[in-house]
């Protein structure tokens, strides 16, 4: 499992379907690392409110993700 922590460092434009109760709003975060990696994260619905909250406040984040990876035969890493 991978932590990183950072700041919310822009949030995009929400998205709705048309006559739905369904959102969707992507925010960028960068990490306080050595060498700052910049990630996308998408929230829904609620999880929204909570992060403009977060970002207007200007706090530090810490997400977790894992990553699985598929190798080929031919020696290709995909990860997904």
């Amino acid at each position: 499992m991978e932590k990183r922590v950072g700041k919310i460092f822009e949030v995009l434009e929400p998205r709705s379907n048309e006559g739905k109760t369904f959102r969707r709003q992507d925010a960028v975060i960068i990490t306080e690392e050595y060498k700052p990696q910049t990630l996308r994260f998408e929230f829904y619905n609620d999880n929204i409110d909570k992060m403009n909250a977060l970002y207007d406040k200007n706090a530090t984040v810490e997400v977790d993700f894992s990553i699985r990876g598929y190798k080929s035969g031919k020696g290709d890493v995909f990860n997904n």
